[in-house]
């Protein structure tokens, strides 16, 4: 589907001036992220340090002619080959256009959340489940408002499956965020305290962080975690959908889990899932990526992926950069 210049102005409801037929081939944010500018459109995002307009003439000599601007630059006669798309709100823009470019994807969906653990998740996930089909995942932990539509935006039919990790520092952002990835499958890895302080508490950041699933139809949580446990089966909406939960204390829940450490540092993994014992051996022994681990396996279950295809996926899995997961909004 070809997107053009004035598609992107009737897209977040701007004013268009200049050609309306530059056909539009990705989106760009950063000036310093540049390997080619055919096709480009770059977003001017305004932030509390940063303010996008200013780079408007460099990028123009670079050969750049589409941008998304709340401004037009000083004496725009020098840009009249360009197409400049004018919107109160570069922000919101570029999530308009990637809540419209996710609705042209019709593959399921993918969206993890949590306190931690999001990235490490939505990377070995995407590796697991990338052993039998093509999946597309957020690059690095672009989770955030900004991170969010650039993941969507990336979105193309050859990808059979999509994972995108969201991420909230505040009340109210989640919403957006439903809205852009509008996922199909729900995974909330855990709440803890890390970056709370936006929050009144853990059960209030927990509760925004659902609100993300509020149109999935799978949802996949551990039960050990109460608070999680608590807030979904007391959810009309939430409880309505399929639940897989995994626990390591409930013999009942949809997934059973038996932890068993092993020499050189391995894991042995135990998952009982409608009747069926699958075994998967991990390489590694702390709490955190065992945790992950079993995540991970617990959504390949659920969507149906064979014993043998996690198991080759998980034995293989590798540390994911901790300063990854650190920058990652919470």
């Amino acid at each position: 589907m070809k997107i053009f210049s004035s598609d992107i102005a009737e897209i977040t409801n701007a004013k268009l001036i200049g050609p309306p037929d530059l056909q539009v081939t990705e989106v760009v944010t950063d000036s310093r992220q540049l390997s080619y500018t055919e096709g480009l459109v770059f977003f001017a995002l305004v932030g509390k340090n940063h303010d996008g307009h200013l780079f408007i003439d460099n990028l123009y000599r670079k050969g750049i002619r589409i941008f998304v601007v709340e401004k037009l630059p000083d004496e725009p006669q020098r840009y009249n080959d360009a197409a400049f798309i004018i919107t109160k709100n570069t922000i919101e823009a570029l999530q308009q256009f990637a809540t419209y470019k996710r609705k042209s994807f019709k593959s399921p969906v993918i969206a993890v959340t949590g306190s931690t653990g999001k990235t490490v998740v939505k990377e070995w996930l995407a590796d697991v489940l990338g052993l039998t089909t093509s999946v597309i995942r957020s690059p690095k932990s672009y989770n955030s408002q900004i991170g969010v539509p650039l993941s969507v935006l990336k979105l193309d039919e050859k990808y059979k499956l999509a994972i995108f990790e969201a991420g909230i520092s505040m009340p109210g952002e989640m919403e957006r965020l439903r809205r852009i990835i509008d996922p199909e499958i729900g995974v909330i890895t855990n709440i803890g305290d890390a970056h709370r302080e936006n929050f009144i508490d853990n059960k209030t950041k927990a509760s925004e962080k659902l609100k993300l699933f509020a149109d999935a139809s799978l949802l996949i949580y551990c039960s050990d975690q109460e608070l999680i446990k608590s807030l979904i089966l007391n959810d009309d909406n939430l409880r309505s959908k399929k639940l897989i939960d995994w626990s390591c204390e409930n013999t009942k829940a949809r997934i059973f889990v038996k932890k068993t450490s092993m020499p050189g540092g391995r894991t042995s993994l135990q998952m009982v899932f409608n009747g069926i014992t699958n075994e998967f051996i991990i390489p590694f022994s702390d709490r955190g990526a065992v945790e992950n681990a079993i995540t991970v396996a617990a959504v390949c279950l659920a969507l149906g992926t064979t014993e043998d295809i996690i198991a080759r996926g998980l034995s293989v899995l590798v540390s994911v950069a901790i300063g990854m997961e650190m920058k990652s909004v919470r």
